[in-house]
């Protein structure tokens, strides 16, 4: 067994100033222990700058591995037991009207890079890009605070209005209900990894303009919009993914894993319905190493590649 990892947020602090108009708060932060949100006690392998890669933990309730230079999240680190799922099914938390709030700065000397209500209400195009949740509200709905939580804007992106309400969030549902009604009947824990990444995504067509092959690249991602300070300019992740791991607690044996990844560009409407109805955790992995070839997503969990562990999410009914 890994030794614990940890990180502590000083207890008292001068939040990051006055933001676009929003007001400084004084706060206490919690220390956050990071293997507690990791599946076998280790976090997943990705290139980490001081400085630049911010861990966060909003409230206590997940992990975020933030890039401060691109002032969205890396990725994010959450998960569900059996109890918790079991109320947030039973006894479902009511999402609370657009609470968003700057997060937390981990200490004086670092300054947050990261979106604001004004940054959304002023984009160029008016409703393009959503306040789009990594770690999800729907997937948290078991306490008031796992809600609120959640409504930081660290744990917030740009993302296309179209991918937010379609293909995204038919699969976050398909998760959450793969969650309630698979991982924790057996006693499990479903253990989650929600990112952004610069890979782009771009379909191949036949001749009757059928899309039958998908081709994968990185590029470098775009800035949000130019109405507000270079400061304040944050990115626009080029793709969204998730994998999960169902693992029951009693035989320490994962049974079920899956992985998800769309396109966060306009006009892919298509493209993703066409790809993220076929991944797996592998899938996502290997087109997360063409940032990066060292990226492990469950270093600890080996069996969640195992082609007889994958669960295909569109065959999950809501």
């Amino acid at each position: 067994m890994n030794k614990k990892a940890t990180f502590s947020c000083v207890k008292d602090y001068d939040e990051q100033g006055e933001h676009l108009g929003e007001q400084p708060v004084r706060r206490v932060v919690p220390a956050c222990d990071l293997d507690s949100f990791s599946l076998g006690d280790k976090k997943p392998t990705f290139p980490e700058q001081p400085g630049v890669t911010l861990p966060l933990c909003p409230d206590n309730q997940y992990a975020i591995f933030y890039n401060n230079n691109w002032g969205i999240a890396r990725y994010t680190l959450y998960k569900i037991t059996a109890a918790q799922a079991l109320k947030a099914k039973t006894n479902p938390v009511p999402r609370p009207n657009d609470p968003w709030q700057l997060d937390k700065t981990p200490g004086k000397l670092i300054r947050i890079r990261q979106g604001s209500s004004a940054l959304y209400q002023n984009q160029p195009f008016p409703g393009r890009y959503h306040k789009g949740h990594l770690v999800p509200v729907n997937i948290l709905r078991y306490s008031d605070e796992s809600v609120r939580a959640t409504f930081t804007y660290t744990n917030c992106v740009p993302q296309i209005g179209n991918f937010n309400t379609g293909q995204w969030k038919k699969y976050e549902l398909k998760i959450g209900k793969y969650a309630q009604d698979y991982c924790a009947p057996i006693g499990g824990t479903l253990y989650l990894i929600t990112g952004t990444s610069q890979v782009k995504f771009d379909e191949k067509l036949n001749l009757q303009g059928e899309i039958t092959e998908v081709d994968k690249s990185v590029d470098k991602m775009e800035l949000f919009h130019g109405k507000v300070d270079a400061q304040q300019k944050i990115e626009i992740p080029n793709s969204m993914w998730t994998v999960g791991c169902c693992l029951n607690l009693n035989t320490n044996q994962v049974v079920g894993a899956f992985g998800v990844m769309g396109d966060n560009s306009l006009d892919k409407k298509p493209l993703n319905k066409f790809m993220m109805s076929q991944q797996n955790v592998a899938y996502v992995e290997s087109a997360l190493k063409l940032e990066d070839p060292t990226i492990k997503l469950f270093p600890n969990g080996k069996d969640c590649y195992l082609p007889q562990k994958n669960v295909n999410l569109n065959e999950i009914h809501r």
